[in-house]
């Protein structure tokens, strides 16, 4: 009995030493094991090569396609509409009589006039009588000088008399040729605003009754461009553009003005540029909404990287801002599987490659853009 407790003291301290050693391997082990889950390798990482390839900028807008010349016939007269002699899509030649007026009030104004200045003709003539006698009378000393001046200026005030009733005349007749409206151009009727018997008060504002458009082959588009792009827009540069009636087919135009006339729409300012274009098969109608293309730098073969890559910056970093500035920061992969950053020296850019510029990257090296998560990939980052 006494000697089984010596044994027993000797034998614990052992005991307690294998299991501190056996702990610090344990946490040893799992210390381990959590570092090389926090230190990301090279498959923690989304990648895309730098590749070569055409590419092409283009700068994409939309707007309506109108008539380049589109007329708009009124009328100077008020009245009711008597009748019309044109419809939608008429074609109409220029002195074309395109609609009537009621005239009876109109034409009871220019006989009015007509009598009047037939009047002022009869006033005149017994004017020039009068003065006639007494000039004569003069002669032979029967009356006096002053009544010939008298009777003078009876002619003259008769004559300014049938000059004004003549003007009154001409301004009836002017009025009673206007109760026709007639076509200025050539072209066809793109909209008829009025109707048989409908009213036209012409006092403040001349009413339009019809939209001729002087030839439906030639159309423009009237587009607006943001201000970050109007600084790539040349006058003659070839554009191409679509519209929803024609979803497989393209037409092509070239740039015709660029105008210096701004407008802010939704706190962004826009410049309108005028794009001709020919309709030969008269396909495009007047109010079509056109979606433009205009290619406004293209490069056949060029070094280009992954836009992704210029929105990417390793976790705890903020990323440079993506698609400004010719000299950026892109990562690639070290031998150790880490980021590494890369400047680089861009030049044009579409909606995914940015050309590549200097020799500071080479085809087939790979470019961070993501990184795989927890969850999964996370994407890069965008903002």
């Amino acid at each position: 009995m006494n000697e089984t407790l010596p044994t027993r003291r000797r034998i614990w301290p052992w005991l307690l030493l294998a299991a501190l050693v056996l702990t610090a391997g344990v946490l040893t082990l799992l210390w381990r094991a959590q570092a090389e889950r926090r230190t990301p390798t090279a498959d923690h990482y989304i990648v895309q090569v730098v590749d070569s390839g055409p590419l092409r900028r283009t700068i994409n807008a939309t707007g309506p396609l109108n008539p380049v010349n589109l007329v708009q016939v009124g009328t100077q007269v008020s009245g009711t509409i008597r009748a019309l002699h044109a419809d939608y899509n008429s074609p109409v030649r220029a002195g074309q009589l395109l609609a009537e007026l009621d005239t009876t009030a109109l034409d009871a104004d220019l006989a009015q006039a007509q009598a009047q200045v037939r009047g002022a003709e009869s006033a005149l003539a017994a004017a020039r009588l009068r003065l006639a006698r007494s000039e004569d009378l003069v002669r032979q000393g029967f009356v006096s000088a002053a009544d010939s001046d008298d009777k003078r200026a009876a002619v003259e005030s008769a004559d300014a008399t049938l000059a004004q009733t003549r003007a009154a005349a001409a301004r009836a007749a002017n009025n009673r040729r206007n109760a026709e409206i007639r076509s200025p151009v050539g072209g066809t009727v793109v909209a008829r605003e009025v109707a048989v018997g409908q009213t036209v008060a012409a006092s403040l504002q001349t009413p339009v009754l019809f939209r001729i458009a002087q030839d439906l082959r030639d159309v423009q588009v009237e587009m607006n461009v943001s201000e970050a792009d109007v600084g790539l827009m040349r006058e003659g540069q070839t554009v191409r553009f679509s519209v929803d009636a024609f979803p497989e087919r393209s037409f092509e135009g070239r740039v015709h003005q660029v105008r210096n006339n701004q407008q802010t729409i939704q706190n962004v300012v826009t410049y309108t540029v005028i794009v001709r274009a020919r309709n030969e098969e008269l396909l495009l109608r007047p109010g079509m909404t056109c979606y433009v293309s205009i290619v406004v730098a293209e490069r056949p073969q060029v070094l280009r990287l992954p836009n992704a890559a210029l929105r990417y910056a390793p976790t705890g970093q903020a990323a440079t801002d993506a698609g400004r500035g010719a000299q950026r920061t892109v990562w690639r992969l070290d031998p150790q599987g880490r980021p590494q950053p890369v400047e680089v020296k861009l030049g044009i850019a579409d909606g995914r490659h940015t050309e590549l510029l200097g020799d500071t990257l080479r085809a087939g090296e790979a470019l961070v853009v993501g990184e795989r998560g927890g969850a999964g990939f996370a994407g890069p980052r965008i903002f």
